[in-house]
């Protein structure tokens, strides 16, 4: 059992045992040469530019790695140091590849006049290391960044304060991905728009769906002619050799691993040539009964298309090729690997497949008001993107959790589920007086506009700060139309409450839907609006809620796994 201590941890950089990658070069692993890999990487280095904002930073950091508990040791083993010993343990890893740059920016050509150094992997203060490197890849606050060190900073509260809603972390590295895997079936049209994309298509990066012939060859700027490409991905297998827990070197110039992948889903780039004022003419709040209506002539091209289409065979069947989701495959393309704990299943899921209704589902939801008045407490933290999908869970047998806060005390049934918090690529948060932005908020990025706030502060529009609010109107508005379905059904109705006060606005107005049923903030212009003008939902006003003080209660006998958020540090300052 962990201790939980009142001590701050502190973030620094320790010489990494389990995998020395940079210089050792005696092989642990025998990975299976493939022609055509997904996962495979090369270039791998511990470094990222963030690592330069924390205390103590020496000149062995390229060599360094974050003080973590655990460190990635195989597919399915870490390594931890115990009281000198060196020891593997048994642990499902999930590894995500996270994009150092914009895939649609990329695949529009905004990188092409830079394209001689998109690989170049940052260095420690360009020591040793004359090659220019993009600056989006030298940001600190470079959106992936900001992901994994974020997933750190859950894992030290694990396991320093015994708070359980955080992600078992096991490491990070940036690379260079043989190919990236990036979901664009929400972008295909915009792709299409442009002449480098259709340029492009097939050397650079290749999509994995024949259906989607059509749309490029009846797009616009003039292609019309069919484009010809790979129908699917074959996945790849990984061999692993036998793991002696006394090995702790590997050479890891290239590695594969086998569904252990996140598919990088990029949010759809949408124009929105609107103030960021209200409309006045908007009709009233909608009700809770509201309802949503809701080939090429080059042959030099198409040789390179015939070659990608080696690296997809089977992955969907011709039958259901219209209905599945459309993959664009960019080669040679810069990467951090965020190795962390492999969680169940969504929220997302459990909702689908209708397995929550008010018993589970407002126990579940105070889970997740705990985590976010956690890392608000202690971090300044706003997620700025929290639907179902970024929230997920583990099974657990303890059939209750305990919560202190404010001196009150909370005991919350699990229903078999302890849920965390993933996806931290639009975060905003602060760490020993440090202020990590996601750069999806600065000019170029996916999120601009959402705020106006530093380190991407532009002093001609007003001060827009992160709000705290923000998280659970966004969170309800992914939950919406699932719970809607449901709002006449006894079971339902008292989750259907929550979920409708949620996503009203400050003036009582439901920023999803008007009273006619037409959406009232199309797309990104949601989020804008939700910054601006919804304030009374945060976390901790929650617990003051009749549906949530039901879980508040006086315990003789204080737990041991009792969270006892009162008693966690505020990291916020040096």
């Amino acid at each position: 059992m962990n201790t939980q201590t009142n001590m701050p941890f502190v973030a620094h950089l320790e010489p990494n045992k389990v995998l020395p990658i940079i210089e050792q070069k005696n092989e642990l692993l025998d990975f299976v040469s493939c022609d055509s890999s997904v996962n495979q990487i090369h270039e791998l280095q511990f470094y990222n530019p963030l690592y330069d904002t924390l205390k103590d930073v020496s000149s062995n950091t390229q060599e360094s790695s974050l003080n973590h508990k655990y460190h990635l040791y195989s597919e399915n083993k870490v390594y931890m140091l115990s009281e000198g010993i060196e020891k593997s343990v048994e642990k499902q890893v999930f590894i995500k590849y996270s994009p150092l740059l914009d895939p649609l920016h990329y695949m529009i050509g905004k990188y092409d006049k830079q394209s001689s150094i998109l690989r170049n992997m940052p260095h420690w203060r360009d020591l040793s290391n004359n090659k220019e490197v993009h600056k989006k890849i030298k940001d600190p606050n470079n959106s992936s960044y900001v992901d994994g060190f974020f997933c750190y900073l859950t894992n030290m509260m694990k396991h320093n304060h015994r708070f359980q809603h955080g992600l078992d972390f096991y490491g990070s590295f940036l690379g260079v991905q043989d190919y990236f895997k990036v979901d664009i079936e929400d972008d295909i049209e915009y792709l299409t728009d442009y002449d480098f994309f259709h340029s492009n298509l097939g050397k650079l990066f290749y999509i994995n769906h024949d259906h989607i012939n059509k749309v490029i060859s009846d797009g616009t700027r003039n292609h019309r002619t069919k484009i010809k490409m790979g129908s699917s991905i074959k996945n790849t297998e990984m061999v692993f050799d036998t793991l002696d827990s006394t090995d702790v070197i590997i050479d890891i110039e290239d590695i594969n691993v086998e569904n252990l992948e996140e598919v990088y889903r990029k949010n759809s780039i949408v124009t929105d040539d609107g103030d960021d004022e209200l409309d006045e003419s908007e009709d009233d709040e909608s009700s809770c009964s509201t309802e949503s209506s809701n080939e090429n002539n080059s042959s030099d091209e198409e040789d390179n298309i015939e070659d990608y289409s080696s690296i997809g065979e089977d992955e969907y069947s011709d039958e259901d090729s219209e209905d599945c989701p459309v993959y664009a495959y960019i080669k040679d393309y810069p990467v951090q690997m965020i190795c962390i704990e492999k969680c169940e299943n969504t929220f997302d899921m459990l909702l689908e497949n209708g397995e929550v209704n008010s018993e589970n589902g407002i126990a579940y939801l105070f889970q997740i008001i705990m985590m976010l008045l956690t890392y608000q407490k202690c971090f300044s933290f706003t997620h700025n993107d929290l639907h179902t999908n970024n929230i997920m869970y583990v099974p657990t047998e303890e059939p209750y959790l305990y919560y202190q806060y404010n001196n009150k005390q909370y005991k919350v049934p699990t229903y078999g589920k302890l849920f965390k918090l993933i996806d931290f690529g639009r975060a905003i948060y602060h760490f020993q007086g440090n202020t990590y932005c996601s750069d999806s908020f600065d000019l170029d990025g996916n999120a601009h506009s959402q705020y106006n706030c530093e380190p991407f502060f532009d002093e001609s529009k007003p001060l827009i700060e992160p709000n705290p609010s923000f998280d659970l109107c966004r969170l309800a508005c992914s939950m919406f139309d699932f719970v809607m379905d449901n709002k006449f059904v006894p079971e339902h109705r008292d989750l259907c409450s929550i979920v409708h006060t949620w996503v009203a606005d400050d003036n009582n107005k439901n920023m999803l839907y008007k009273k006619n049923g037409d959406e009232r903030y199309p797309e990104f212009k949601l989020y804008k609006m939700i910054a601006r003008i919804v304030h009374q939902h945060t976390p901790s006003s929650q617990l003051s809620n009749p549906f949530f003080l039901q879980f508040e209660t006086e315990l003789d006998t204080i737990p041991e796994t009792i969270m006892n958020i009162d008693d966690y540090p505020v990291y916020i300052s040096k």
